[in-house]
């Protein structure tokens, strides 16, 4: 079996480049899914804290 383009070394690169960019898709959507985690991590414990506040003032 032979390959279209088998001396073409711009298509390496260009698969390099695809997976690349796919790589720093996956970053970025995972650096937001952790900045979204930990934003509801804290907001859910400043509600607590305010509710625990709140019990305690008279």
């Amino acid at each position: 079996m032979s390959w279209e383009n088998e001396d073409d070394s711009s298509t390496d690169s260009d698969d390099d480049e695809v997976a690349n960019i796919c790589l720093m898709a996956n970053d970025k959507e995972t650096n937001i899914e952790v900045e979204d985690k930990r934003w509801k991590q804290a907001t859910t414990q400043e509600d607590e804290s305010a509710s625990f506040d709140d019990g305690l003032v008279s």
